[in-house]
């Protein structure tokens, strides 16, 4: 069974080797089949597999509502999973748990800037983070104040993860499903953007599992997909290809329309605004629903010539009609450098208080309580929710609109 997220993870983690380039092996044809085996050729080769940058992220929210049920619940579970000697007794829980909350309902819609390092190197990412104080800013000087990392493979059902927390002196290690970060985060600034890689990746080519040296995906095309997207026969995407205008550059404009099931109803398109010697540059990109609503609205600037670009501001509309304006710059760092493997290891500062929350009960290993109240330590824990709900609402829309996509009962 094939999902939603597993789709995911094939396109960002997916090993490429698919014996050569489709648009450079075969140069004949007209305008569309060339066009169409350039886009193959950008979607299938993938996005670095390594790298470190450092990013301003500045996000803002319209029409957001907070469910506080849902929130509570997902604050006092993540209290309780604490050892005994921080959650205290059953007071002390719901005290922690409202105080919790109403930090979670000031932030939920109030502008957020944040300064991110992020490094990754195969499988592995870190993201060393600050988040500025409200009505305050983040620049090139401000230090890192919390870190997370995926050390395990994903792909794998391996979730091994550990972050830190400075102001609360917290560390800890977990593994279990959920508690990891996605390494998705920044794939907008990657050469094709994830989304139409993913439509063009399940419409061509076949994914074969492999073992070693690490569990992963080989991406094959299949040249008999391939032209009966040429012809406009294939059964679930149809692909249109037009010159255009972006900011007074020429480009291919590319709308990608999908009906899901074999002459189904359309569920939903792409449009988008291509470089038209080089598909791995998207300058500008829209995705919209069946209902004919835009979902995301991304645009792209300082593209080099590898397709990766410098800056980036999205909008992302989610089913409940909240709307997520993001702006990216990258202000330092490197696509493709390699990573040193102490940057995914395991070393909390001194003095930090370590929990390991890989077994059956989390086990105190080391450090000293930290100081305050058993809000104080349980903050971060919750802080770290709030961070990964707030991750997950971010993606919501893009989930979505695969899946309305490409909804193929050979593909769940």
């Amino acid at each position: 069974m094939r999902t939603v997220y597993s789709i995911l993870l094939i396109v960002s983690a997916g090993i490429h080797e698919h014996g050569g380039s489709i648009a450079r092996g075969e140069q004949g044809g007209d305008f569309r089949t060339r066009k169409i085996r350039q886009l193959v050729d950008a979607a299938l080769e993938p996005p670095p597999r390594s790298g470190d940058i450092t990013i301003i992220r500045n996000q803002v929210y319209r029409n957001r509502t907070l469910d506080e049920g849902s929130m509570r619940k997902t604050i006092e579970d993540a209290i309780r999973s604490l050892p005994k000697d921080i959650t205290h007794d059953e007071t002390q829980i719901r005290q922690d748990v409202e105080a919790n909350l109403a930090r979670v309902k000031h932030a939920y819609s109030r502008p957020r800037q944040s300064k991110e390092r992020i490094r990754w190197q195969s499988i592995k990412y870190r993201l060393d983070q600050t988040v500025a104080e409200e009505g305050a800013a983040v620049d090139n000087t401000t230090e890192f104040d919390r870190t997370y990392c995926n050390y395990g493979n994903i792909a794998a059902n391996d979730f091994s993860n550990f972050r830190y927390d400075v102001p609360t002196k917290n560390a800890s290690r977990d593994d279990r499903p959920g508690s990891h970060f996605s390494p998705v985060d920044v794939e907008g600034l990657y050469r094709m953007d994830q989304m139409i890689r993913a439509v063009v990746i399940l419409a061509v080519a076949d994914a074969t599992p492999v073992k070693e040296p690490v569990p992963d995906i080989v991406l094959v095309p299949v040249r008999a997909r391939i032209q009966s997207v040429i012809d406009g026969t294939h059964p679930e995407l149809k692909i249109t290809i037009d010159k255009r205008q972006w900011r007074d550059r020429d480009v291919d404009h590319v709308t990608f329309s999908s009906s899901g099931k074999k002459g189904g109803k359309a569920t939903g398109r792409i449009e988008a605004w291509l470089d038209p010697d080089d598909y791995r540059k998207v300058y500008h990109w829209e995705c919209f629903g069946q209902d004919g609503r835009k979902l995301v609205d991304l645009t792209k600037d300082g593209i080099d010539s590898d397709g990766l670009a410098r800056s980036m501001e999205r909008e992302i509309v989610s089913k409940d009609g909240s709307v997520l304006k993001e702006e990216i710059a990258v202000i330092d760092g490197t696509f493709g450098c390699p990573v040193p493997a102490e940057a995914f290891a395991f070393n909390p500062p001194e003095g930090f208080y370590v929990v390991d929350f890989r077994g059956d009960k989390p086990v105190i290993e080391s450090g000293p309580m930290p100081v305050g109240s058993p809000l104080q330590a349980v903050e971060r824990r919750s802080s770290w929710l709030m961070a990964f709900t707030i991750a997950v609402m971010t993606l919501l829309a893009v989930l979505v609109a695969i899946k309305k996509l490409r909804t193929s009962p050979s593909h769940h």
